[in-house]
């Protein structure tokens, strides 16, 4: 997986078209929240501190082994994008970050 940080690619192979981190990771955000619902919250970032992060980061390697894109775009300033680098960035074969 390539990892473009703050910045996106303006050339890529014919198949490869990089997703966008917030894209990708909806689904497992979506069971994120699910849990936390069913937990009384209303969103998985009202978890207690230090769970709400394990939980997070074992969605992203989660949703990584599901859903390995090619090439992934983040946002450092995005809600979560800051938050995933810590998973995504050893699990990428190619890191580009924006001077």
């Amino acid at each position: 997986m390539a990892l473009y940080i703050d910045c996106t690619p303006t050339k890529h192979g014919d198949d490869v078209f990089p997703s966008l981190f917030e894209d990708w990771f909806n689904p497992a955000l979506m069971v994120l929240n699910e849990q936390a619902q069913a937990r009384g919250l209303p969103d998985y970032r009202l978890l207690p501190f230090g769970e709400k992060q394990v939980m997070f980061s074992l969605a992203v390697a989660d949703q990584l082994r599901r859903n390995m894109p090619m090439a992934l775009v983040v946002s450092t300033s995005s809600l979560n994008g800051k938050d995933a680098l810590d998973v995504l960035i050893p699990n990428a074969a190619t890191v580009v970050r924006r001077l």
